[in-house]
């Protein structure tokens, strides 16, 4: 049909459009104010299909969508790119790209008990927000606190801990927790199966608590105190007594030969320490 005739299809307020497209394809109406309802059913593939006013410009259908469309004589006008507010009492389900750009985005308004969710490529709880008890989970639907995610997390900048306590590994779970410094690896290691905490170590072996300065050139003490208090003591030692050498704390004085001795250092000053064999 020809434009611009009373009679063609194209002058009608409902139009749908069946098919397939061999290519890109513009489709054109009278140049004048008019309204349309276009069904856009065709079979699209890779190929484009518009709608213009005669001479005009146009805009771009959606394959397997109905679009409310108006002219003003020039320019072809998809009513729902560029309308105000809208209200939807059903459910709103966009199968496109969604962009919100030049406003804030409230989800829930009326602090009802609804639950968000987000959905991943392999996870149906990616993200999700229990409105119920004020929680969000990531990666799981049933968030025991707070924030609760199953899975790893990394940061990159800052973590501030404020006003409350940290715990890790709170299951008792056989993993370990390691901190790393610049060239230390293992500067803070604890080891979950062995009940163990290393400095310097992902393998303290020798007590509960072991601490390897590995650098024979680094001029460093293993382990320096500084005892702010003055009327406190360095160390404490608290252990079993006995009147012989068979508990870890002895009040025996008939101690064995003279082996050796431990250089520390107090206040500048280096001193020795001796140890005894054992009688």
């Amino acid at each position: 049909m020809a434009d611009g005739t009373t009679a063609d299809e194209q002058s009608n307020a409902i139009i749908k459009l069946t098919g397939s497209l061999t290519g890109n394809t513009t489709m054109q109406c009278e140049a004048v104010e008019n309204w349309y309802i276009v069904d856009n059913a065709t079979t699209m593939g890779t190929h484009t299909l518009g709608f213009k006013p005669a001479g005009g410009t146009a805009t771009n259908l959606v394959a397997s969508s109905k679009h409310i469309l108006y002219s003003d004589g020039s320019t072809m006008f998809d009513v729902l790119k560029d309308a105000g507010d809208i209200k939807a009492n059903g459910t709103l389900t966009v199968s496109g790209n969604t962009s919100l750009d030049g406003g804030t985005f409230v989800f829930n308004e009326s602090s009802a008990d609804l639950d968000f969710r987000i959905e991943g490529n392999g996870d149906a709880n990616l993200f999700f927000s229990d409105a119920g008890n004020d929680r969000i989970g990531i990666k799981t639907a049933s968030p025991s606190t707070e924030l609760h995610v199953v899975g790893g997390i990394k940061a990159t900048g800052g973590i501030d801990f404020d006003g409350g306590g940290f715990t890790f590994n709170d299951s008792g779970a056989s993993v370990d927790f390691r901190a790393e410094t610049n060239t230390l690896t293992h500067a803070m290691f604890i080891d979950g199966s062995a009940d163990k905490i290393g400095f310097g170590t992902s393998a303290p072996t020798s007590g509960f608590v072991s601490i390897d300065q590995a650098s024979s050139t680094g001029a460093i003490a293993v382990l320096t105190l500084d005892q702010g208090d003055a009327d406190q003591e360095f160390i404490r030692f608290d252990g079993s007594t006995a009147s012989d050498q068979s508990a870890s704390l002895s009040t025996d004085t008939s101690v064995g030969d003279l082996t050796g001795h431990i250089r520390v250092n107090i206040n500048g000053t280096d001193f020795w320490i001796p140890y005894y064999a054992t009688n």
